[in-house]
């Protein structure tokens, strides 16, 4: 017990799990008891070993481990403090101040990803376009089973992006890098094609430019940032490579508005295939919203074309099912469907190279291009949960961010130096729901075309 070396180095060390034995770590097992005891309505925590079982009966088994990975940032003593006696007393008082910090905090923290217990709210249309400021719109080809979705920001927004998947098409990401200088983008472009897509990000740039609306220049001309991603849905309409160009971007712009999106077989998600049946599942494009408690409006957008499986073979669910909000799955959300018979088990055919997933997720908030980054990094967790498995060989996942900067982010006090960190946390826990929640939309929305089978079409369980 007590002050233990960590991964070999003396300079660290951890409280293990089953008591400690020198004179500072009781000193911090008694302080985690008696704080536990004076937050948690008076029950005694017997020893540290018992501290994760006695917050899973507290808090409830996920928040008990949230709880505790929190806590864990905090019970590591630094063995260098200890040589200069200070120390013990500096990393006790850090202790204290996390543990009431944390207990003070966990309303808000914890109900906040409770979704099951009904904290949660989708925003009025549960769209992307519940964040004011931001602007939908998409052309449809129905003939070459292509389309491209826009997402306008005119008056900009601050930009993150995550590229996780490794066959990617994207243009314009490098430059979200926090590093670099331009802050905002004026439009995030997601389109079929594959690399022959990326054209018609061009047509965005072109519509955006006519009416001033970009990263200004000399003589009074503007330069519009428009970073696009693409995926792949050649070969399922009438030729092998969709007509697409800048006209069908300029389309999509003349399409946008801020109110309802159309979901499933539209825009980017008209030739979107999901893995997981033979043939192909039909993907398509999905979106949803949540109303933090916090005032904050988080919401995605998602075209839905993996090589992975967004419904449980052994269920015929969704995976997230569980996160619906407000009935929005409607009556396609309670069936469960048999995704190949008996006679036709088995991966999909030739799928190498003819997938994935691009998503957007926005917020109302102040961000960095830092914090915009990590909320997109976040984000990829619902990608990831709804969609198994994710991020592979054959898709090019990218998951872009959006800050339209109406609010400011919330801050609070606490030992960190980040007061907005804990804010931000709870932004990418939203983001990564509402994406995933915009995937199962997607597919659930989709009408079957161009050879794909929609969830509609399929038999039950």
């Amino acid at each position: 017990g007590g002050d233990q070396g960590l991964a070999g180095d003396p300079a660290m060390g951890v409280i293990l799990e089953h008591g400690v034995q020198d004179r500072v770590g009781d000193l911090v097992g008694h302080l985690v008891r008696m704080a536990l005891r004076d937050r948690f309505g008076g029950k005694e925590i017997i020893g540290v070993g018992h501290l994760e079982n006695s917050l899973v009966g507290l808090v409830g088994g996920r928040l008990g481990s949230a709880f505790i990975k929190q806590l864990g940032l905090i019970i590591m003593l630094d063995s260098r403090c200890q040589e200069n006696r200070p120390g013990p007393s500096r990393t006790l008082l850090v202790l204290w101040q996390r543990v009431i910090w944390v207990s003070q905090s966990r309303e808000r923290i914890f109900k906040d990803v409770e979704t099951e217990a009904g904290v949660a709210q989708a925003g009025p249309k549960n769209a992307i376009t519940d964040i004011k400021g931001l602007l939908v719109g998409s052309f449809t080809d129905q003939e070459a089973v292509s389309g491209v979705t826009v997402v306008l920001a005119p008056q900009g927004a601050v930009a993150g992006v995550d590229v996780r998947g490794s066959a990617p098409g994207t243009r314009e990401t490098d430059l979200l890098d926090p590093i670099n200088l331009v802050e905002q983008v004026q439009a995030v472009v997601l389109a079929g094609g594959s690399v022959y897509g990326l054209a018609a990000a061009q047509g965005v740039v072109d519509w955006l430019a006519k009416r001033g609306l970009g990263f200004p220049l000399d003589q009074g001309r503007v330069a519009p940032i428009v970073p696009a991603a693409v995926l792949y849905d050649l070969s399922r309409g009438k030729s092998l490579i969709p007509p697409v160009g800048p006209e069908w971007g300029r389309a999509a712009c003349r399409a946008a508005h801020d109110g309802a999106v159309e979901m499933g077989s539209k825009g980017a998600g008209t030739g979107a295939s999901a893995g997981g049946l033979k043939g192909g599942l039909k993907g398509g494009l999905g979106t949803a919203s949540e109303l933090l408690p916090s005032g904050l409006m988080v919401g995605a957008l998602a075209a839905v074309n993996p090589f992975g499986s967004v419904i449980d073979p052994a269920t015929g669910r969704p995976w997230e099912i569980r996160l619906e909000l407000n009935g929005e799955f409607g009556p396609a959300g309670k069936r469960a469907v048999r995704l190949n018979p008996p006679d036709q088990e088995g991966p999909a055919e030739d799928p190498a190279g003819r997938n994935t997933t691009l998503g957007v997720v926005a917020v109302d908030a102040k961000l960095t291009k830092a914090q915009a980054m990590k909320m997109a990094q976040m984000a990829q967790d619902g990608l990831a949960r709804a969609i198994r498995p994710a991020h592979t060989m054959f898709d090019g996942d990218t998951v872009f961010c959006l800050a339209t900067g109406e609010r400011e982010l919330p801050e609070e006090e606490g030992v960190f130096v980040a007061p907005q960190a804990p804010a931000l946390t709870e932004l990418g826990r939203a983001g990564a729901d509402c994406l995933a929640r915009a995937i199962i939309r997607a597919v659930l929305s989709a009408e079957s075309l161009g050879g794909l089978r929609a969830f509609a079409d399929l038999e039950d369980h």
